[in-house]
C-alpha cells in the first residue's frame, strides 16, 4: 500500500464524524479503491495529513 494512502485512510477512520469518512471508507476502514489522494505540494514525499 502506498504511504499517502494509508496516512489518509488512518486519518479518516480515526475522524468518523467528518463527512467525508462516510462516502469513501469502507467498513469505516478503508479507502475504496477508485479514491486517489493527492499531495497538494507534489512532494511525494511529504505525507502530512495538511497536504
Amino acid at each position: 500500500m502506498l504511504e499517502h494512502r494509508y496516512v489518509m485512510e488512518r486519518y479518516l477512520a480515526e475522524h468518523p464524524e467528518l463527512e467525508i469518512s462516510k462516502k469513501v471508507l469502507i467498513d469505516d476502514k478503508f479507502l475504496k479503491s477508485e479514491c486517489q489522494v493527492h499531495h497538494i505540494n507534489l512532494d511525494y514525499q511529504d505525507n502530512r495529513i495538511d497536504n
